[in-house]
């Protein structure tokens, strides 16, 4: 289990990088890689959901889940 999904279990607020989310951070303008891993990618990361929340209110779980939600299979483009 990684780190997030193991704060996820114990009830903290935690975003998750998965392959969806890491597209939907790309298409919002983030430069970061595929898998990102580095110091300088983790730390955009970071930022971008920290300016989402400040924006929304809502927790790292529900942004990264919309994240999530909002490409891949599971979304059709009108």
């Amino acid at each position: 289990m990684s780190g997030p999904r193991m704060l996820r279990s114990m009830g903290m607020d935690a975003y998750l990088l998965t392959s969806d989310v890491v597209v939907c951070l790309q298409g919002a303008g983030l430069d970061i890689a595929s898998q990102p891993s580095n110091k300088s990618d983790v730390a955009k990361v970071q930022n971008c959901f920290n300016q989402w929340q400040d924006e929304t209110g809502f927790s790292f779980n529900r942004l990264s889940r919309i994240c999530a939600c909002s490409v891949g299979e599971n979304y059709t483009p009108k």
